[in-house]
């Protein structure tokens, strides 16, 4: 039993990022990266030479992680700079690309990792579901607003963290906000994370031309502020404590995969491909590959976005 238990464990912690790359001088900006995965993932690209942006919603935690970054990564001042975007408002997403990409003239690496999971119904201030609108929609307007200073850099890549929870996920294609009954919150959090692969997809070969790596990827499950939402979670904190260090991944490792995906010279030969554990991964759910589906997703997603907008060129 003790051996059983010490493979399960080592089966969900997952992989290292063994590459040794470094990305010396490459500017990255990361969403939701004042905490968890972001986080970690900001401190090891620092530390590998990237000049960092954090990009949050809270401004004292966004400055406190920044310092952090500096202090962890030992890295001057000019190599970490931090932002503050709200996902969840169309407003602040216009406001947050219009200053990036007047102030940052090329991006060589956007890791859309920012999320939440399984919330109560909820909605953005747009009116959107509140999962679909943070994890899919808002990184769509944000990533459709900085494709110019993407594509003005060598080789620019896109990573955008999805999850295993998409393997179960469908698109509600008449109602993707699933309003009434629709809802539930496994539903919800399932249809966003299968969204952001079918995004990713899309991204994928419609920027190929640009030269700009774009793949999806599985952090693992990682013991961040994610869990708040999950039912009993406080008891998951107080009494799994003893546990939890075995059975789920911690920030460190669940960064692992974003890590390898930024650094990875090669990636560009797995542009559209879904990651986990460091490496590409069949997911078993049939709609990452539907075309159609990606097409329509997109659509649906800027008819739902320009409906909010006074100038519908915002989009861009």
């Amino acid at each position: 039993m003790a051996f059983g238990f010490y493979y399960l464990a080592n089966y969900i912690k997952g992989n290292l990022c063994h590459l040794e790359n470094r990305i010396d001088g490459k500017v990255v900006l990361i969403t939701g990266s004042n905490t968890g995965i972001g986080l970690e993932t900001a401190i090891e690209l620092a530390k590998r030479g990237g000049i960092i942006h954090l990009a949050c919603r809270n401004h004292q935690k966004c400055k406190d992680a920044r310092n952090l970054v500096l202090t962890t990564a030992s890295v001057d001042e000019d190599r970490v700079f931090f932002h503050i975007v709200d996902l969840a408002s169309i407003n602040s997403i216009l406001s947050f690309t219009e200053q990036f990409r007047t102030s940052v003239k090329k991006l060589d690496i956007l890791i859309n990792n920012a999320g939440i999971m399984m919330t109560p119904y909820q909605e953005t201030e747009d009116g959107f579901e509140m999962q679909i609108g943070v994890n899919h929609l808002g990184h769509f307007l944000l990533t459709n607003r900085l494709l110019d200073i993407l594509k003005a850099a060598e080789s620019a890549r896109i990573l955008i963290v999805s999850s295993s929870g998409h393997a179960r996920g469908t698109i509600n294609t008449t109602d993707i906000n699933l309003r009434g009954d629709d809802y539930g919150k496994i539903v919800a959090y399932g249809q966003s994370k299968l969204a952001n692969i079918l995004h990713a997809k899309y991204l994928a070969k419609h920027l190929k031309q640009d030269g700009i790596t774009v793949v999806s990827l599985h952090p693992g499950v990682v013991f961040t502020e994610l869990l708040r939402y999950l039912p009993c979670s406080h008891c998951i904190t107080e009494y799994g404590k003893y546990l939890i260090p075995y059975l789920i991944r911690t920030p460190f490792e669940g960064a692992q995969t974003s890590i390898c995906c930024a650094v990875n010279p090669n990636l560009h030969e797995h542009s559209g491909k879904y990651f986990n554990d460091c490496q590409p991964f069949e997911s078993s759910n049939p709609e990452v590959n539907n075309e159609t589906l990606a097409d329509l997703l997109w659509q649906q997603s800027t008819d739902l976005i320009t409906s909010k907008l006074k100038n519908k060129a915002d989009i861009l």
